[in-house]
């Protein structure tokens, strides 16, 4: 029998021995490399969704929103029958129902008998005051006349402000009438604050051009940084010179939150997005720079 060659075999046998450590080498290198290379893949697809879901709720909020604002304009213009004499209608005309049925009337008197006493500082009749309002809403039509005699009854600007969010509440037609009205002569710096931030939600496009004036003057005046900021909101849809000259004003202001909110009006205006670029390029603040060049994406993406 003969002897193996043992130099032959081990020269035979050695390539394949090392060919295939090589192979499981770098099939354990791949294996040990590939999860992470799948989690990098994943986390850009992740951020890339997350951004498209960013984008498409932010477009379908935006069009609801608008379409909401646009539809209960329309169902308020239809409830309102024309007026018969020809006469444009006047903030509060009342001609549009028969007026406040006599509950109402007598809650309206308790409810001004509270807010006077509050006024005077008793800390019971505040709670009387909001039982009151909480019955009068509860009334149904007729509400908001009453609410509104009891805010031009009294001075007080906290129980302005508590009456004026519960007009909003009643949705009487001539709730936005009297807003509009009452915004452009307020004084008192926190009424006048709510008043601006309610007329900007009623400066859709078929009202943007009355309120425009205001609006301009608040954004140019007014002390608090809120009141400037419900002011640029209110100037989205408004048209001319006067309201893209504001907003550029705006966007140099001393508050960061107000540069913010005029740079994101800007964005949504006509022409808008090259103005709010140029802005930001020497805006000191890296929130202010972080929002407007997020801003202009999402503008891109969605027209």
């Amino acid at each position: 029998m003969k002897r193996l060659d043992t130099g032959s075999t081990t020269a035979t046998v050695l390539p394949w021995i090392l060919a295939f450590a090589g192979i499981l080498f770098a099939a354990s290198a791949w294996l040990g490399w590939s999860p992470r290379f799948e989690s990098t893949l994943g986390n850009a697809a992740s951020a890339s969704q997350d951004v498209a879901t960013l984008r498409v709720a932010l477009a379908s909020a935006n069009a609801a929103n608008e379409s909401m604002r646009q539809e209960l304009d329309r169902l308020r213009a239809l409830a309102r029958p024309p007026a018969s004499d020809g006469r444009a209608r006047k903030a509060g005309d009342d001609s549009t129902h028969a007026g406040p049925d006599e509950t109402q009337q007598e809650i309206g008197k308790r409810l001004k008998d509270a807010l006077e006493r509050t006024a005077q500082g008793d800390p019971a009749a505040r709670a009387e005051a909001a039982k009151e309002i909480w019955k009068l809403l509860r009334t149904g039509a007729g509400a908001g006349a009453v609410l509104r005699d009891a805010y031009l009854a009294t001075t007080d600007a906290r129980a302005r402000t508590l009456l004026l969010a519960s007009m909003t509440l009643s949705d009487s037609p001539e709730t936005k009438d009297f807003v509009i009205d009452q915004v452009h002569g307020e004084k008192d710096p926190q009424l006048r604050r709510v008043l601006m931030g309610q007329a900007a939600k009623y400066a859709t496009a078929d009202m943007a051009a009355a309120l425009a004036p205001t609006f301009v003057q608040s954004i140019d005046s007014a002390e608090d940084p809120q009141t400037r900021i419900a002011a640029i909101r209110g100037l989205r849809y408004a048209p001319g010179s006067d309201a893209p000259a504001a907003l550029m004003r705006a966007a140099t202001d001393p508050s960061e939150d107000v540069r913010i909110a005029a740079l994101d009006v800007l964005a949504s205006r006509p022409r808008g997005q090259e103005t709010m670029l140029e802005l930001i390029r020497n805006d000191p603040s890296p929130r202010v720079r972080e929002f407007a060049e997020c801003r202009a994406v999402i503008a891109k993406e969605i027209p």
